[in-house]
């Protein structure tokens, strides 16, 4: 925003001009605001300092005569009356003037050694003493519902260590008023942390009391606290300037200051604004016939002003500039034509070279088109690398992708032929480049090839060389194990072989499924078929697998027995007792819970256990060919890492599309099978 300002030579005038005149009252404006509020407030402080200092000194001072007045009248020769319960009225008569000539609102209260009230004044205080004379014992004072309780022991005047009573004085903390501040703008109250009761009249607005003396200053207040001793212990003193009277006059200034600063801008506004037309004027003319020029494309046309000297001289430069330009784009529409032409043919050869199949018929296509191009007959192409050849030419190399490593592949004759522009040179250099990548992709597909028929050959001869002695193998070990006399150990050594006989056999059909699937040679036959029959003969094969490990195997359809998908029942069954047995194999104690429901236009099998889990990290990877997740259960039970891979590139080739959910380790693991439900029998049961 601001450089789109500045780049008008009108407001940077208008700026300039605003700078000049506005810029001593902003520092006097900024130090009013800042550097005088700071002092303003910084000696409010202080003052309140000062003031709360000599309260605290003054209530403490009055506290402390209270206590030396409590523990003078206790030693008193008159109150030897209390042990013969005198009630002649000298001790009633002493309080009372007592509580008369401090001119407060206070009671005295004297007590026995057995706690009974002796005498209390003044006479018209009706109300009992509500406090346990025991806890006196722990501390002379206490403050209760806003009153202050000093007790002390009465001793004999004959024997000052014989206890006689007690004197308690009540004394109210309203009484401490007389020293605090209470007016519009200024407050001075007590204020008890914990308890938070409070003399005087409190401020509300949030203050934070930490410390033994500290000052606050917030929007609303100039703000200090110190904290009390002695009797008031646990109490401070909050004294409370409002921070707008007390910063009244140096706003009041600055509020001059800013309405002398609206008047002043005003009139620079007003000012810059005729003198920047006025100069600027021509140079918008100027511009507008530039606009025009632009708008319209007419270079021919030309512009003169006759206005100051320097706008004259920009007009006889622009009009140099146009001439230029003009000449200049003339230029450019013709090398813009022939660069059009040259791509055009670029994108012919590409588009021929790109549709050939062999490698001989790639280069002499390249050989003539580029010849076409450069209109040349000399230009020739020879595979010998020694040849004896005269002449200007270029070797090409192409990846040999056995040997990972770039080969000779031919040589590249110009004759006497020479390059105009550097353009040509480019054009050429594209052409060969297009004709090297069209040869490596010729090459790398028949490698390919070969190497895919030499793959699907291996693996269909290696497949059927192996299943049958694995054939021969578990039929001999069948025999041995049914028909012959073999002890435990043998019999176990025979059941063993026999075992790793199928899961060699698995393990070979396995691999043999993924290279029918790789080389599209997998026949996969859809009809409608119905799932919960499906699902039910599958899970009857597996379910004593899992009582025998103490499995809860469970199965729940929630959809109809009419419903039918399109698929390949051979195919979707093998997935299926895939992840069954997977769900067994790595469940050691749970359940197992087979369901399935319809969501949408699809059904889902959901297969779920309590199993071993498996971690994000390792979700993502499973399906990965030969892939294994490292655990316990893992090591237990070895497999190919094929299973996973095979049946979701199974359930693609039958319309089914597996998915593997888990929360993490010893979170169990569910897989699910989506597959797309036939609109004339989806019925929800």
């Amino acid at each position: 925003m601001f450089s789109n300002v500045f780049k008008s030579l009108k407001s940077r005038l208008l700026v300039t001009l605003i700078g000049v005149g506005l810029l001593p009252l902003l520092i006097l404006l900024s130090y009013s605001l800042f550097l005088s509020q700071k002092k303003m407030t910084h000696q409010i402080v202080q003052e309140e300092y000062e003031r709360s200092h000599v309260i605290v000194r003054l209530i403490e001072s009055d506290l402390y005569a209270l206590e030396r007045e409590v523990a003078f009248l206790a030693k008193l020769d008159v109150m030897d009356d209390i042990l013969v319960e005198d009630l002649d009225q000298r001790i009633v008569r002493l309080l009372q003037q007592k509580v008369y000539d401090t001119n407060a609102s206070m009671n005295y209260y004297l007590y026995s050694t057995k706690e009974k009230l002796i005498a209390h004044a003044p006479r018209n205080s009706d109300h009992a003493l509500d406090l346990d004379l025991k806890i006196f014992e722990t501390k002379p004072y206490v403050i209760k519902n806003g009153k202050l309780y000093m007790a002390t022991k009465v001793s004999a005047s004959f024997d000052r260590s014989r206890d006689i009573g007690t004197l308690v004085l009540e004394y109210d903390l309203r009484n401490l008023e007389r020293y605090l501040v209470k007016s519009e703008h200024v407050h001075s109250y007590l204020l008890h942390v914990s308890s938070d009761e409070t003399v005087g009249h409190k401020v509300q607005a949030p203050l934070t009391l930490s410390e033994e003396k500290h000052s606050d200053i917030d929007a609303n207040y100039v703000s200090v606290y110190e904290k009390m001793s002695g009797v008031l212990e646990g109490w401070y003193l909050v004294y409370r300037v409002d921070k707008g009277v007390a910063l009244g006059t140096l706003y009041d200034y600055v509020w001059f200051i800013l309405m002398a600063a609206m008047s002043m801008i005003i009139a620079v506004l007003v000012l810059s604004h005729y003198f920047s037309k006025m100069i600027v004027a021509p140079i918008a003319r100027f511009t507008e016939v530039i606009q025009e020029i632009s708008s319209r494309q007419n270079y021919a046309r030309r512009v003169s002003f006759d206005a100051y000297e320097e706008v004259e001289q920009l007009s006889t430069a622009f009009n140099t500039m146009l001439e230029t330009t003009e000449c200049a784009l003339h230029a450019l529409s013709l090398e813009n034509q022939e660069r059009l032409k040259r791509l055009t043919q670029l994108i012919e050869i590409f588009n021929s070279i790109s549709t050939t199949e062999t490698v001989n018929v790639c280069t002499t296509l390249a050989i003539q088109e580029i010849s076409n191009i450069l209109v040349t007959t000399e230009l020739s192409f020879s595979q010998e690398e020694n040849s004896t050849q005269e002449g200007v030419y270029k070797d090409l190399y192409v990846m040999d992708f056995e040997q990972e490593k770039r080969i000779f592949f031919g040589r590249l004759y110009f004759g006497n032929h020479q390059f105009t522009h550097a353009y040509e040179q480019d054009l050429f250099d594209a052409m060969t480049n297009m004709m090297i990548l069209q040869v490596e992709r010729i090459l790398l597909k028949e490698r390919t090839h070969t190497m895919s028929e030499a793959k699907s050959s291996f693996i269909s001869s290696m497949s059927h060389e192996l299943r049958t002695p694995l054939n021969a193998i578990m039929s001999a070990t069948q025999y041995m194990l049914v028909y012959e006399t073999l002890s435990e150990d043998q019999v176990d050594t025979v059941a063993n072989i026999a075992s790793s006989a199928e899961y060699l056999l698995e393990m070979i059909n396995n691999i043999l499924d993924v290279a029918k699937i790789e080389a599209g040679k997998m026949e996969v036959s859809l009809e409608p078929c119905r799932l919960r029959s499906l699902i039910t003969s599958s899970c009857t094969m597996l379910e004593l697998l899992a009582q025998e490990k103490g499995l809860a195997f469970s199965l729940q359809f929630d959809v109809a027995e009419v419903l039918q998908v399109e698929t390949d029942a051979r195919y979707f069954q093998q997935i299926l007792v895939n992840l069954l047995s997977n769900a067994i194999k790595f469940t050691e104690a749970g359940y197992i819970k087979v369901a399935l429901y319809q969501e949408a236009d699809q059904v889902v099998v959901s297969i779920k256990d309590s199993g071993v889990g498996i971690s994000p990290s390792d979700l993502k990877n499973l399906f990965q060919a030969f892939v294994q997740v490292d655990n316990l259960m893992q090591k237990k039970h070895k497999g190919s890492g094929l299973g996973l891979s095979l049946s979701r590139k199974i359930g693609k080739e039958i319309g089914a599309n597996v998915v593997l959910e888990s929360k993490g380790l010893g979170e169990g693991t569910e897989a699910k099978i989506y597959i797309t439900v036939l609109s004339d029998s989806s019925q929800i049961s």
